[in-house]
């Protein structure tokens, strides 16, 4: 499973800044750094928040975050 790469795509997609969505969700810029390197992962909370960012459901977020490579 790879959240920050979705992260990364969904933010890119709607023309967001890290800046922009740090703020949008009450965490620092070098957090959505990390969380789209893959070096921290979010809480549920977190996941909800950005769903609601997004305008997608959360489980659909995690749904896009599954790689090829996850389904056995």
């Amino acid at each position: 499973m790879n959240l920050g790469k979705t992260i990364k795509k969904l933010r890119l997609e709607r023309k967001m800044s890290q800046e922009e969505l740090s703020l949008r969700l009450g965490v620092t810029r070098p957090y959505i750094h990390m969380m789209e390197d893959g070096e921290r992962n979010p809480s549920p909370d977190l996941v909800d928040g950005m769903a609601i960012v997004f305008d997608i459901p959360a489980a659909i977020l995690m749904f896009m975050a599954i790689e090829e490579t996850d389904i056995k």
